[in-house]
């Protein structure tokens, strides 16, 4: 029906115009990528058994699109210094740790630093 309303040079262009807006729709939605991070970028504690909760958000580009509250594999790579739980993150030691959450096959990462634990 477009035919007979267009010449059929005009009908093709129109077509490319539609195949080439197809085209870059779909490559838009496959750019966007949902990224993971812990919440907070870095996480200091002052004292024996001070605890901060940790979250872990999704992303897509700048903004938060929700929070994962399961399938979270916690671990620190000092447990003297720091230990954590789904709850969060509790100091146990003076010092620096590396928190660490994988999530869906991602690793995360965040510095735990811990003072004044031998104090109370």
């Amino acid at each position: 029906m477009l035919n007979q309303w267009i010449r059929p040079a005009s009908a093709r262009f129109l077509q490319a115009i539609v195949v080439v807006i197809s085209v870059l729709s779909s490559r838009t939605a496959l750019a966007v990528e949902v990224e993971l991070k812990i919440v907070p970028a870095s996480v200091d504690l002052t004292g024996l058994g001070a605890s901060s909760r940790v979250l872990v958000e999704r992303l897509s580009g700048t903004q938060r699109v929700g929070q994962i509250t399961s399938g979270i594999k916690w671990s620190t790579d000092d447990s003297a210094i720091a230990t954590v739980t789904d709850a969060g993150v509790t100091a146990v030691g003076n010092g620096t740790t590396t928190l660490r959450a994988t999530v869906d096959g991602k690793k995360l990462t965040v510095k735990v630093t811990v003072q004044k634990a031998d104090t109370a």
